[in-house]
């Protein structure tokens, strides 16, 4: 395969995830994962052990593990550079949420309005609650949504879950007809055709279903609320900062389980069962080949213009040499590839994290120069933004799980393989996790991988990408402009 047809490949598997994540029906607003907004990294070695989350923290969960809640907690305390590959800068996000929460000042010229702080007050009170920390037993200030907020969520995690479902089956029956039309079988191109119209009607209720919920019930309310925030937010910012800080405050960090550990903060998955077995049906079928053609690149363009991270091959192998761990690519010598799993996004709840300041027009901090504007992030997903404090943070995850990639494997892709399949050292293949060791689990176990009759087996769940959304543009004014 030349290093373009990889390129096209990956393209492909990009373009895919992205329509799944970001897609909507005309005419819809609902979908929080916008394609101007949303940045998918693909992951490398990042296989996991669903039972290592068992007992994690959810508000629901008041007897929550606390080695399963710090795993979790710290897997999603990342922020990465602007790249194709995930790759995690050394501060946690938290750490650079706090250091900016807590040096943000008001304007000066602020006059804050008794009404909209009132107004901002009663809706924030409306849509979080302060919960008791499972681990200290106390209500130590720490929220989490209202019980109305979170079947708000719910309901919003099943309307994305029907988008999903919906995208999932266009995409099979655009595969069945190029299969069809391949083989000039128009009798195979026909069925399909007649599959999708009978189909697509049933997935349009779905969709209308979780719509309609979205607003029943106190659902309009949560809407109203979550408004009323958006729109008293410059107004009420003194108490919005105030909010903030408490709930980043010390006495909020969790102390580590392991010696030498990082504090961390309550932090969740949505949906909550997306490790357990009962989750099985948040996940939809993926499928692709090598043949797949990406029609409309305008999804993947900016992800491509970043990395140059898989030049080297989509085989990434990480062994031992001479007493030291070293990473090498090699280009893969197979022609046709077809890859099927099952993926699932899992959105990241970060009670302690406000986005809402951020679109705020009225704070400036001390960490850029008094005449300088966006420094935390200037609102875009190119690579003027690539420098800044936080471009972008993960909202959600992408999980695989039953991998099989079948193909004409070379040789020397069987020699990579075989590296895998002994546990000799970490490959990866693209995005996938194909031999070695758990990153979140046991280091005692590994992978079991297979590979029988020109398919490459990959049991267990892995995170394949991560979702992230870029920041408003921020801060919109400088020190100098508002008097500080």
């Amino acid at each position: 395969m030349t290093p373009e047809k990889e390129k096209e490949l990956l393209m492909a598997i990009y373009d895919r995830l992205f329509q799944l994540i970001t897609y909507e029906p005309e005419g819809s607003h609902i979908n929080p994962f916008g394609k101007k907004e949303t940045f998918i990294h693909f992951a490398k070695n990042e296989a996991m052990q669903p039972k290592a989350f068992k007992g994690m923290w959810t508000p629901t969960n008041v007897n929550a593990d606390l080695g399963a809640s710090e795993l979790f907690a710290n897997m999603v305390d990342k922020v990465s550079t602007l790249s194709l590959e995930w790759l995690p800068k050394d501060q946690p996000l938290s750490a650079t949420y706090k250091s900016l929460v807590d040096g943000m000042n008001e304007a000066a010229s602020a006059r804050p309005s008794k009404e909209a702080v009132e107004a901002y007050n009663k809706a924030s009170a409306y849509l979080n609650v302060t919960a008791t920390n499972p681990f200290t037993g106390k209500p130590d200030g720490a929220t989490t949504p209202s019980p109305d907020y979170a079947a708000y969520q719910k309901n919003l995690d099943e309307l994305t879950g029907a988008y999903e479902d919906y995208q999932t089956a266009y995409n099979g029956f655009v595969d069945d007809v190029a299969a069809a039309e391949k083989k000039g079988d128009e009798d195979a191109k026909r069925k399909a055709q007649r599959d999708w119209n009978a189909s697509e009607k049933s997935l349009r209720r779905d969709i209308k279903r979780a719509q309609d919920a979205i607003t029943q019930g106190n659902g309009k309310w949560v809407q109203m609320a979550l408004d009323t925030m958006n729109t008293t937010i410059n107004d009420a910012l003194a108490r919005a900062l105030e909010q903030a800080r408490e709930r980043v405050a010390d006495g909020q960090f969790n102390a580590s389980g392991a010696p030498g550990g990082t504090p961390w903060l309550l932090t969740y998955g949505s949906p909550v069962d997306w490790h357990e077995d009962a989750g099985a049906s948040n996940f939809s079928e993926f499928t692709i080949t090598s043949d797949h053609k990406v029609e409309d690149n305008s999804a993947t363009s900016h992800a491509y213009n970043f990395s140059a991270s898989y030049n080297a091959g989509l085989w990434g192998v990480k062994a031992k040499s001479e007493g030291k761990f070293e990473d090498k690519r090699h280009h893969m010598k197979g022609e046709k590839v077809a890859i099927s799993c099952k993926v699932a996004k899992v959105s990241i709840v970060r009670p302690w994290f406000s986005e809402l300041l951020f679109r705020s027009d009225n704070w400036y901090t001390n960490l850029g120069r008094a005449d300088e504007k966006e420094y935390v992030s200037n609102g875009t997903l190119d690579s003027s933004n690539a420098d800044k404090l936080i471009p972008m943070y993960p909202v959600a995850f992408i999980v695989a799980r039953d991998i099989t990639i079948e193909a004409d494997f070379s040789e020397e892709d069987k020699s990579i393989i075989s590296q895998a399949v002994s546990a000799e050292a970490s490959v990866s293949w693209g995005p996938f996790s194909v031999g070695g060791g758990y990153k979140y689990g046991s280091d005692k176990e590994h992978l079991e991988t297979s590979l029988e009759s020109g398919k490459l087996r990959i049991p267990g769940m892995q995170v394949i990408g991560w979702v992230s959304r870029v920041m408003p543009a921020c801060p919109r004014q400088s020190r100098a402009d508002l008097g500080g």
